[in-house]
């Protein structure tokens, strides 16, 4: 069970979050007129938000199908773990949520910790080649300030870094293996994970999350260009602002990165895109929820099915 004592580093970050909120709201209450807000969030086209929607969905079905093929599950099982994983980010700060969908997974479905462990290790590896490979295109593509090549390039390395080492801790796994004590549960857990992660189809999975990449950059196309019609928002711009947004919500922060996904949404609209900030806060809001309300709504339907069920059995 992911530990929810407060600790220093918990605390720490905390303040940090409640620091940036604030510096947030003092900037909004300078900057939007709830008025005008009102007026941009009610001038969204109905058309737009379904399309993004449908988008999205596509999208967390391949997540679904890349989570069955690393747990060797079925897909209504894998789609419910994902869809759990994402609710209860929206749910818990600080993306407490990772760690609930592995303790999820194995209540619900009993599946070994193990092969959670290692499928949720192999997913977030695969998005973070993922990331690197779309800021790789990005700052090749781009030039100037603009697409924030300053911020690109060294999380660009540090992706790089964490690769190389954890493809080298899974290549010389068997070694580390046996410097470890026989019969000791680390050695037993090291052995489990590499039994998981050793038979995976990587050319799959590679698919796969270039298939989820793809969807990711359509839904911010899709989304701004539906969102306000008449500006200007090719797919080079869609894949940088979904960099941001990646990184933004990847900080431990809020519930759902609520306050960060808006900032840097709103930031690249108003000082790239020239959106004005009323319209570009509108925007980032509705996108946010068309990502956060289909895993809570699953979520909340998974409950309420086995609530149902239970009463069921109990008469």
């Amino acid at each position: 069970m992911p530990s929810l004592r407060w600790n220093s580093s918990k605390l720490g970050l905390v303040f940090l979050n409640l620091l940036g909120y604030a510096l947030l709201l003092h900037w909004m209450a300078g900057n939007i007129d709830p008025g005008r807000l009102a007026a941009y969030l009610g001038g969204i086209p109905v058309t737009g938000i379904f399309v993004s929607l449908a988008v999205y969905l596509t999208t967390l079905v391949l997540y679904g199908i890349r989570m069955a093929l690393l747990l060797k599950v079925g897909f209504r099982i894998s789609f419910s773990i994902v869809n759990l994983g994402y609710a209860m980010n929206a749910l818990l700060p600080l993306r407490l949520g990772e760690g609930f969908k592995i303790v999820i997974g194995h209540r619900l479905y009993r599946i070994p910790l193990t092969a959670l462990f290692a499928a949720s290790v192999a997913e977030k590896l695969a998005d973070v080649l993922k990331l690197l490979l779309l800021g790789a295109v990005v700052i090749t593509l781009a030039a100037g300030p603009s697409v924030l090549a300053s911020v690109l390039v060294p999380v660009a390395v540090l992706a790089a870094l964490a690769i190389a080492v954890i493809a080298l801790s899974r290549k010389y796994m068997v070694a580390l293996i046996k410097l470890l004590p026989k019969g000791g549960r680390l050695r037993r857990t090291y052995i489990e994970l590499h039994k998981h992660s050793g038979d995976y189809h990587l050319g799959r999975i590679a698919a796969l999350t270039a298939a989820i990449g793809s969807t990711n950059i359509a839904l911010i196309f899709v989304a701004i260009n539906g969102y306000l019609p008449g500006v200007t928002f090719g797919v080079l711009d869609a894949i940088t602002l979904f960099l941001i947004l990646a990184f933004a919500v990847a900080l431990p922060s809020a519930p759902a990165g609520l306050g960060l996904f808006e900032a840097g949404a709103v930031v690249y609209l108003t000082q790239v895109i020239g959106v004005p900030e009323d319209a570009a806060l509108a925007v980032a809001g509705v996108l946010h929820l068309v990502i956060v309300l289909p895993p809570l709504a699953f979520a909340a339907t998974l409950y309420l099915y086995r609530q149902l069920a239970a009463l069921r059995r109990s008469h």
